[in-house]
């Protein structure tokens, strides 16, 4: 038997502890059983202890790890390549009502869909003749074509051949009126992603509007609608932790829990990524595990660390049948692609890849599973890989990115933060 690659020793107050990240166990060793691992002498293990790790994949027999790891990336291949359900990311503009320091499309052109696009855009679906479609309005502010938003979605409920539809949207919230909750209430709202930078002050600092208005009561009063109306969808609040609001975090999040009393409403943190500007305020490594260790010692937020789970990873850049489409019907693989006539890879009105390596770099080499270093790393079954546009640059375009999306002292903290979870509900 071998010591399996997904092991991990690390130490807490508690004690020494095999933590493997394919059964997601957390093992506590002594002295004696640590001398055994550190020599390799499994033979040594008493009975109980050697079936103890057989059984949570802590030692495997030849080739085991290697198996299972193929297993994962048939899987992964088998969802990359299925072509009966349909993923469409629609930014039926590209204009916006806010002007947010930080945004990553900032100097892209404002360009609206047109009626010819609409169709063409229903037509292309029509061909595509999936079973399920899950459609994400995106932008620039999608709220501002709401018209659109409504037209397509009561022409595209027509379909009989399409089992199952799907919506969700990503928006800045100023526009999330009566109107706009009303109809998605009836039409199968699965997600609302809004983004609440701090509290008020800071908030309308940064998730500003155009004509200078501060913005973080119309967006909460929305909310407020919203969240009473539709029960059945989820609420996502996103906060971009930065050097100014850095410190607002945990208030902010007791104060929004406190006004939002549903399960359904989900208030996390987001980083703003460094994309190699200085004054885009991002956080360093040591501020983020300062930043995740004074959460974990909160008890009001503690579970906001969640189980590292099992995951596949992989996004619509990994995906076959997943699309990002623009409001002029140019097509792309990833969100943030959008607007940037380098990355088109084909257009709904011809239907016809123009970028083919482009395509192919994407969905064969932006996935952890073509990566020889996820592959012999311990969190390889709970990680997600990290951003593919950053792995895909990485490789082709020698960007300096760190695709890993953990520091070794973030996980550490997450590990402890898991185990303490477990040993809670023990």
């Amino acid at each position: 038997m071998n010591w399996s690659r997904y092991n991990y020793i690390y130490s807490i107050e508690d004690g020494v502890f095999i933590y493997n990240s394919r059964s997601t166990s957390f093992l506590k060793i002594n002295k004696e059983i640590k001398h055994i691992i550190d020599l390799k002498s499994f033979n040594k293990l008493s009975n109980d202890v050697y079936d103890l790790f057989v059984k949570n994949k802590i030692i495997v027999s030849e080739g085991e790890d290697d198996s299972y790891f193929s297993l994962n990336k048939l899987a992964n291949l088998k969802r990359v390549y299925n072509q009966k359900n349909l993923s469409l990311t629609i930014a039926p503009t590209t204009g916006c009502n806010f002007a947010c320091p930080y945004c990553f499309e900032e100097g892209i052109l404002a360009k609206h869909i047109t009626a010819d696009v609409e169709e063409k855009l229903l037509e292309f679906i029509r061909n595509q003749n999936p079973d399920k479609l899950r459609i994400t309005w995106y932008g620039g502010e999608p709220l501002l074509k709401f018209n659109t938003i409504k037209k397509l979605s009561l022409q595209l409920e027509q379909y009989n051949f399409i089992k199952n539809i799907s919506y969700s949207i990503i928006t800045n919230g100023y526009l999330l009126n009566k109107e706009c909750c009303d109809f998605f209430k009836d039409h199968n709202m699965k997600e609302i992603q809004v983004t609440i930078d701090g509290l008020p002050e800071t908030h309308n600092k940064t998730r500003i509007h155009k004509c200078g208005k501060g913005t973080y009561d119309i967006i909460t009063r929305n909310l407020d609608y919203a969240i009473n109306t539709m029960p059945k969808c989820k609420f996502k609040i996103r906060v971009n932790v930065n050097h100014d609001n850095i410190k607002e975090y945990a208030i902010l999040k007791k104060t929004l829990q406190k006004r939002w009393k549903s399960e359904n409403v989900n208030i996390y943190y987001s980083y703003i990524e460094n994309c190699g500007d200085e004054d885009k305020n991002c956080l360093s490594v040591n501020n983020k595990y300062e930043f995740i260790k004074s959460i974990l010692q909160d008890k009001g937020l503690s579970n906001e660390i969640k189980y590292l789970k099992h995951t596949l990873g992989g996004c619509t850049a990994n995906i076959i049948n997943s699309y990002v489409v623009g409001p002029d019907g140019s097509l792309y693989k990833c969100w943030q692609d959008l607007g940037v006539s380098t990355k088109v890879i084909g257009s709904i009105f011809n239907n016809i890849c123009t970028k083919p390596t482009l395509l192919a770099n994407y969905l064969t080499d932006s996935s952890k599973f073509n990566d020889n270093v996820c592959k012999e790393c311990f969190l390889m079954p709970v990680c997600s890989g990290g951003c593919s546009l950053k792995r895909y640059e990485n490789k082709f375009k020698n960007a300096n990115h760190n695709i890993c999306p953990y520091s070794q002292e973030e996980i550490k903290l997450f590990l402890n933060a898991s185990y303490n979870k477990i040993k809670k509900n023990a």
